[in-house]
Order: C-alpha cells, then structure tokens, then sequence
C-alpha cells in the first residue's frame, strides 16, 4: 500500500533547515525555477535520501523498512536505497517527477541554484547532518 498522506509532511521537515525556512527544494522553486512544491519534493528527497545512504544511512534505512517494509538487513545503505528506490516508485505511480528532466528542466542551472541556496541559508544547512553547498551540489546532481 502508499505510504500515509502524511509522510508527505514528514518528508518536507526531515529536508528543511528550521521549520520555516527554505530547504534545498525550495530555493530552486522560488528562486530558480517556478515548479509545484510536491514536484520539486518529488525529485529532490528521492536525490537527498541517495546521498543520505552512503553518508549517513541509519535513518533512511529505518524510513525504509517503516515506510516500504525493507526486510532488515546489516547493510543499512543497501536497505537505504531500496527504500529510496521503492519511493521513486510510487512517486512515478503517483504522476509525479523524479528528476530534474521529467520536471520539465533539461539542464538545471546548478551553480545559479548554489548560489541561491548559498546566499539564504549560509555555508551549511540541515538537522539529521549538516549540508555543505558542496553536498548539496552532489544532491542537486543526483536529481539529473
């Protein structure tokens, strides 16, 4: 079955700064490019949980096996990146983009969006671990 409705809220706080602050989706919504909230979601948290896995997998493993019921297993970035995979999946099932390319940006401007992100939030941003504009350039990366 889909994952609750509220997962959705879930997802935009673990991927935000402060709680009324901008995270990675929205300096390229607002700043960058005009997309929906949710499809800007949809391509940037599978990005970020990818990132997550090989930097810091315990939390991603544990959305996966909750949320997409992952068998447990030791290799918690394996685990991790079923979940984000089975994600992917049901955002497309859903209708929704997972890359910049199916949103409609064939060739996103990364450096502007940088220095977008850079110039509101600072050098480092994130709860669960602190995002380098260096980290943050691989995860908008990995949304290609």
């Amino acid at each position: 079955p889909p994952p609750p409705p509220l997962f959705f809220f879930q997802a935009e706080v673990v991927i935000r700064d402060q709680p009324r602050s901008r995270g990675l989706v929205d300096v390229y919504k607002r700043h960058v490019y005009d997309v929906a909230h949710c499809a800007g979601l949809a391509v940037i948290f599978p990005a970020w949980m990818t990132f997550m896995a090989e930097h810091n997998p315990a939390k991603i493993a544990q959305f996966a096996r909750r949320v997409f019921d992952i068998p447990k297993s030791d290799d918690l970035e394996e685990m991790a990146l079923a979940g984000t995979a089975r994600l992917k999946h049901f955002f497309r099932y859903m209708g929704l983009p997972v890359s910049f390319k199916e949103l409609g940006i064939e060739h996103p401007d990364i450096d502007r969006m940088i220095a977008s992100l850079q110039r509101n939030k600072g050098e480092l941003l994130g709860n669960y671990v602190k995002l380098t504009m260096t980290d943050c350039k691989e995860i908008y990366r990995l949304a290609l």
